[in-house]
């Protein structure tokens, strides 16, 4: 190792056999990381994956947060804001979340459901 090489540089690459999940069997969904592990991410990419008739928590980010959502695969309804709105998506439908504080995603179809949410304006970001 050279010390005077500086720090590490993280690859831009991940594999899918290496991504970063967390399972919950309780809700009958998984959240894999699809960015690589940074302090300094201004841009997020997270998979759902979630077993029919399984649901995330409510999902809670920062203010000043914006996400894109994009449903694979299945059905999924959203419930999302202050006022709990709902939201029916099917595969290849696709959601522009302005304040994605308040979310929840449930499977209330009768396959497995995969929906890509990206994120921006995360830890980093000057306010």
């Amino acid at each position: 190792m050279d010390l005077f090489s500086g720090p590490a540089t993280v690859s831009p690459i991940v594999r899918r056999g290496t991504r970063e999940a967390l399972r919950s069997e309780w809700s009958k969904a998984t959240a894999e990381s699809l960015t690589p592990a940074s302090a300094d991410h201004r841009l997020l990419a997270t998979m759902l994956t979630i077993d029919p008739g399984g649901r995330t928590g409510t999902l809670r980010q920062r203010a000043g947060v914006r996400a894109f959502a994009y449903c694979i695969r299945g059905t999924v309804e959203l419930v999302f804001g202050e006022r709990r709105e709902e939201a029916l998506l099917e595969a290849g439908d696709s959601v522009l979340l302005d304040d994605p504080r308040l979310t929840a995603w449930e499977n209330c179809g009768e396959s497995t459901a995969e929906v890509l949410v990206v994120s921006a304006g995360l830890v980093g970001e000057s306010s």
